[in-house]
């Protein structure tokens, strides 16, 4: 959907930014390699709308590629890292929160 709207603006606004929703989704729910599979896949689809439009400095381009590439991968592995993280309430007993909570 973000691609499509990507490529009905044309060449000139980019919403290249909310590339980063559907990694950070699919980190969250199918793990990195989902996220590092889709941080790869989306700057490719979107580097060839690009070639649609023989768009001007493509080897600018696909340096772009490569940065997005990176920037969406260490995306993808941060917010899998943070999700995947333990929570507080996992290794604590619930009766150690109700003083806090004031709950008879």
């Amino acid at each position: 959907m973000i691609l499509f709207f990507d490529y009905i603006t044309g060449p000139y606004i980019r919403l290249s930014i909310l590339l980063i929703i559907p990694v950070i989704l699919a980190s969250y729910f199918r793990g990195a390699f989902a996220g590092i599979f889709l941080s790869a896949l989306l700057p490719i689809i979107h580097f060839l709308m690009l070639l649609t439009f023989n768009f001007p400095n493509m080897d600018l381009e696909s340096i772009n590629v490569a940065i997005k590439i990176l920037l969406f991968s260490s995306f993808a592995l941060i917010s899998e890292a943070f999700f995947s993280f333990p929570k507080y309430t996992e290794y604590h007993n619930e009766k150690e929160f109700k003083p806090l909570l004031f709950i008879p």
